[in-house]
């Protein structure tokens, strides 16, 4: 049988190693060693975090510079947007239907603006952002009041909006 731990006689040999080491030079292989830790675990990260937010800037400032630009194009003029006709509202709702999209669309009563109630029983979320994107270009209607429910399924929701034209 053997015998895996070390003899009294081995550790004594492992321990007057160390302590024949100067008291500075274990001082300075301890402060090499938490550098080291300190570099890999929290300065490395943060450095590849600010990198890939530095990378995003340009981006956004080009992005910010074309809404600028297009801000300034505008400022003093009125945009008319047309109100939303009957042959409008039976627009949207035949986009809809083609979609096979089951709804609700009702035009709300009010006199200073255009109103629609919309209810979607069953639509998938990428496709109801892209009819929000749809009616804002083509419309100028605006999610005002949306509620978003899960239904069963992945990304299957339901939705109850009210759009608003935008004046």
């Amino acid at each position: 049988m053997t015998n895996f731990s070390p003899s009294p006689l081995t550790k004594k040999n492992h321990l007057q190693v160390f302590t024949r080491l100067p008291p500075k030079f274990a001082l300075g292989v301890g402060a090499c060693l938490f550098i080291v830790i300190l570099w890999f675990w929290i300065i490395q990260p943060l450095q590849q975090a600010l990198e890939l937010r530095l990378q995003n800037y340009p981006a956004q400032l080009m992005s910010i510079q074309e809404l600028n630009r297009t801000l300034l194009t505008y400022k003093d003029k009125s945009v008319k947007i047309s109100s939303l006709s009957e042959n409008d509202l039976s627009s949207l709702q035949q986009k809809l239907l083609s979609q096979g999209v089951k709804f609700t669309l009702a035009r709300l009563e009010n006199t200073d603006s255009v109103k629609l109630d919309l209810k979607i029983d069953e639509i998938e979320f990428s496709r109801w952002l892209e009819f929000v994107v749809d009616f804002r270009q083509n419309n100028a209607l605006y999610a005002n009041d949306v509620v978003i429910k899960k239904n069963d399924g992945v990304g299957v929701i339901q939705v109850n909006a009210t759009l608003v034209q935008a004046r």
